[in-house]
C-alpha cells in the first residue's frame, strides 16, 4: 500500500510538472521573464519526484531495465567530468547560460523525470500524459489567439506570437508535437466523437497559429510525425495490407524531396527552405568541430557560445557579419556533444535507444492501433524531429523527457494489456486509498524545498537585476551581477549600461570581473581593447584574447 500511494503522488505531480513547466512565465518578476520560472518549477518537483521514488522502497531494479539506471548514472557521471575538467566557469555549467539555462541541474531534473515517469506502469497514466499535453496545448492555443489579436496585457520587448514559450519557433514546435500526439487520439475510435471533433479543431488552429508565425519547424515536425501515425494504422487494417509498400516509398520519397528542399532545391524548396536554414548549417558544423576538438570532457555544459567564434571557420564568419553569432548549435544532440563531448552524447543516445526498444517491443507484440501507445509514441518522434533541427527550450524539452519515459514504462505494462487483444483493459490502477508514509510525505517535501533552493539563485539574481535595470540604479545593476547565479550577458548588459552614460569608473571593475569570471566571454574583452582608459598592456592582453577567441573575425587587427 505505501508503494501504491507514492506512485500515486508521482504520477500527480508528472502530470503537474509538464503543463506547469510549459505554461509559467514570470514577467513581472524577472528580466528573462520565460525560462527562469519554468526552470524553477521543474527543479523543485523533479527533486520531489526524485526523492519519492527513492524513499519510498519501490524495487526500482525489477521496474526498469538496470542498464537504463547505469546509463543514467553514466550521463550525470559525464555530466560531473565535463563541469570539472572542460575548464568553463563552474556556475555557468551549473546553472546555464542566461535564456537557455540548459546546465547540469536542468538535465539532473529531466533524468529524474524521466526515470519517473518509466517507474509508474500504469496504462491510465500514460493515457493521462498525452491529455495533460493536450491541455497544455490548449492553453497555450488561447494565450497564442490573444497575442495574435494584439490584445496581450503583457509588454514583451517583442510583441508576436509565442504563447509562453518566448519564440516563435519554440511555440511552433511544441504545436507540432501535441498536434502529433491529437492525431493519434483522433484516429483512435474508442475515443467519442466529441473528444475526437474537439481534437481536430484544435489541431486545425495550432497548425493555422504556426502557418502565421512563418516558423516552419512545427510543421515540418507535425507531417513527419503524423505520416508515422497513418502508417500504424495502415498497418492495423488487414484490408489495407497492400498500401503498406507504396506508402513507405512515398514516405522516403517525402523525406529525400524535403532534405534536398532545405538546400533550396527541388519541388519543395519553395515550402521548406528559409536563409535560416544556411545558418543552421554554420552553427551545426562548429558544434561538431567542438565536439571532435574536445572529445572527452566537452567545452562544458551549455557552454557553446563561449567557443563558437572560435571553431565556426572562416565562411562561417564573412557569410552575413562577424557579429552573427550563436549561443546554440541548433540542434540538441551537438548541443550535447559539445557540451560533454563523446562520453555525454553516447550515453544520451543510449537513453533514447531503450525508448526505441520499448517502441519495437510494444509494436511487435501487437498489430492493434493502441491509441495510448501510438499518441506518446508520435509525439515522441515529432520530438527527437524537431531536436535535429532546432534548441532545447525547458518547455519543450520537459515533454521529450517525459514522453522518453512514457514509452520505457508502457511497453512494461503493454505485456499485459496487449495479450488481451483489446478484450479488456487491463490497469494497474492505484487504490485511492493507499496512504503515503510518513517518511515519503517529509522526504517528498524536503525534496521540493531543496529544488526550489537549487534553482532560486539565477532567480533571484536576474529578479533583482530587473529591479534595478528599471530604476536606471547602476549600483544596485552592479551588486545584481554579483550574485551567486548570475550570468556573463547580464554582466555585459549592466557593464554597456555604464559605458552609455559615461560612467566609466563604475565600467572599469565590471570589464574586471568579466573577463575574470567568464573569461571566454567577447564583449569583456573587446571593451577592454577599446577602452580609452586601458593601458598598452591592457590593450595587448586584450587583442591576443580577442584573435584567440574569434581567429577569423577580419574586423579584428592582426598585430
Amino acid at each position: 500500500m505505501k508503494n501504491e500511494a507514492a506512485i500515486r503522488r508521482i504520477s500527480l505531480l508528472v502530470l503537474i510538472t509538464g503543463p506547469l513547466v510549459s505554461l509559467i512565465i514570470t514577467p513581472f518578476a524577472n528580466f528573462d521573464p520565460i525560462n527562469l520560472g519554468k526552470n524553477l518549477v521543474l527543479s523543485g518537483f523533479g527533486f520531489a519526484i526524485f526523492a519519492l521514488f527513492i524513499f519510498s522502497d519501490l524495487g526500482l531494479r525489477k521496474r526498469l531495465n538496470s542498464g537504463l539506471w547505469i546509463v543514467s548514472v553514466l550521463f550525470i557521471v559525464s555530466m560531473v567530468s565535463s563541469m570539472l575538467f572542460s575548464g568553463a566557469p563552474i556556475t555557468q555549467q551549473f546553472w546555464g547560460i542566461f535564456g537557455r539555462n540548459n546546465g547540469f541541474i536542468n538535465y539532473l531534473i529531466l533524468i529524474f523525470l524521466t526515470l519517473g515517469v518509466g517507474l509508474i506502469q500504469d496504462v491510465n497514466f500514460y493515457k493521462n500524459v498525452s491529455i495533460s499535453l493536450i491541455v497544455t496545448a490548449t492553453i497555450a492555443t488561447g494565450y497564442a489567439i490573444i497575442q495574435t489579436l494584439g490584445l496581450d496585457p503583457i509588454k514583451y520587448s517583442v510583441q508576436q506570437t509565442f504563447a509562453t514559450f518566448g519564440n516563435v519557433n519554440f511555440l511552433s514546435a511544441f504545436f507540432g508535437i501535441s498536434s502529433s500526439c491529437a492525431v493519434a487520439l483522433i484516429i483512435d475510435r474508442k475515443n467519442s466523437n466529441l473528444n475526437r471533433s474537439l481534437l481536430a479543431a484544435l489541431v486545425f488552429i495550432d497548425l493555422i497559429i504556426t502557418y502565421k508565425t512563418g516558423s516552419i519547424q512545427g510543421i515540418m515536425i507535425f507531417v513527419a510525425a503524423t505520416g508515422v501515425t497513418v502508417f500504424l494504422w495502415i498497418r492495423s487494417q488487414s484490408k489495407l495490407r497492400v498500401l503498406w509498400a507504396p506508402y513507405i516509398l512515398l514516405g522516403i520519397l517525402g523525406i529525400g524531396l524535403t532534405i534536398v528542399g532545405l538546400a533550396n532545391k527541388g519541388p519543395l524548396a519553395k515550402f521548406v527552405f528559409q536563409p535560416s536554414v544556411t545558418y543552421r548549417e554554420d552553427y551545426w558544423h562548429a558544434g561538431w568541430v567542438m565536439t571532435l576538438k574536445h572529445p572527452f570532457f566537452g567545452v562544458g555544459l551549455d557552454s557553446y557560445g563561449d567557443w563558437y567564434r572560435q571553431y565556426r571557420g572562416l565562411i562561417s564568419t564573412i557569410r552575413t557579419t562577424p557579429e552573427r553569432t550563436a549561443n546554440t548549435a541548433h540542434n540538441i544532440f551537438l548541443d550535447i556533444s559539445s557540451s560533454g563531448g563523446f562520453p555525454l552524447i553516447l550515453t544520451y543516445l543510449a537513453l533514447l535507444a531503450f525508448a526505441i526498444r520499448a517502441s519495437f517491443k510494444v509494436l511487435r507484440r501487437s498489430r492493434e492501433f493502441n491509441g495510448t501507445f501510438v499518441a506518446l509514441f508520435s509525439a515522441w518522434l515529432a520530438f527527437q524531429v524537431q531536436a535535429l533541427i532546432s534548441i532545447a527550450q525547458v518547455g519543450v524539452t520537459v515533454w521529450g523527457w517525459i514522453l522518453t519515459g512514457a514509452i520505457i514504462g508502457f511497453e512494461k505494462v503493454s505485456i499485459q494489456t496487449l495479450a488481451t487483444n483489446g478484450s479488456k483493459k487491463i490497469s494497474r490502477r492505484v487504490s485511492k486509498k493507499a496512504e503515503l508514509s510518513p517518511v515519503s510525505a517529509l522526504a517528498a517535501l524536503i525534496g521540493f524545498g531543496v529544488g526550489i533552493a537549487i534553482a532560486f539563485p539565477p532567480f533571484n539574481a536576474d529578479m533583482k537585476f530587473k529591479a534595478a535595470y528599471l530604476k536606471g540604479d547602476l549600483v544596485a545593476m552592479t551588486e545584481s551581477v554579483n550574485l551567486l547565479g548570475s550570468s556573463a550577458y547580464l554582466n555585459g548588459v549592466v557593464l554597456e549600461y555604464a559605458l552609455k552614460n559615461s560612467a566609466f569608473a563604475q565600467a572599469d571593475p565590471l570589464t574586471a570581473s568579466l573577463n575574470e569570471r567568464f573569461p571566454r566571454d567577447w564583449f569583456g574583452w573587446k571593451v577592454l581593447y577599446l577602452k580609452q582608459s586601458s593601458t598598452e598592456a591592457d590593450k595587448k592582453l586584450a587583442l591576443a584574447k580577442l584573435q584567440e577567441l574569434d581567429p577569423f573575425n577580419p574586423d579584428v587587427p592582426k598585430s
